[in-house]
């Protein structure tokens, strides 16, 4: 259904198009993109870490996007180590987005990712990747550099328009 979707739309014709959803690229392969202007908010991520010098990333995404390996098999082609949430860790995260997605008091749910962040700090992660997009709705206190994916994929998609129009 959805590579069918994707069929009917003017997708040539785009300076530049991508899925704003971090889970959602693990079905890049099956949809019909390859004459397009895609541009991987994974692939984006990982080299904006490399350039930033990170090499232990603690992630923060959804299970699901942790246990496929997602971000740690991109990682991993630039000799970046990724610091997991436990088991345990990662029913929070769940229960963190489920909560923004439910419209649950932030102010809370930001306690509890910044608790996770700490604990990612204390196994050796260097900086932090918000590798969800509803986790920067939630925001995290954390001294340690922070990755944004969705403003990482927003300046990719920006460079890329405007490379393209040059």
């Amino acid at each position: 259904l959805v590579a069918s979707t994707c069929e009917q739309l003017p997708l040539k014709q785009a300076g530049a198009i991508s899925i704003a959803c971090n889970t959602a690229h693990l079905m890049v392969d099956r949809l019909p993109l390859a004459d397009t202007a895609f541009v991987s908010m994974i692939d984006a991520v990982t080299a904006h870490i490399n350039r930033m010098g990170g090499r232990r990333v603690g992630l923060l995404a959804s299970p699901h996007t942790i246990q496929t390996g997602l971000y740690t098999n991109a990682l991993a082609t630039k000799s970046i180590d990724v610091v997991l949430p436990t088991d345990e860790e990662q029913k929070t995260l769940h229960s963190i987005i489920t909560g923004v997605i439910g419209g649950a008091d932030t102010a809370e749910l930001r306690g509890n990712l910044s608790a996770l962040a700490a604990s990612l700090q204390a196994r050796g992660a260097d900086c932090i990747l918000l590798g969800c997009t509803e986790l920067p709705l939630v925001g995290v206190n954390t001294s340690l550099p922070t990755v944004d994916s969705l403003d990482v994929l927003a300046d990719a998609m920006l460079e890329k328009y405007c490379q393209d129009k040059v």
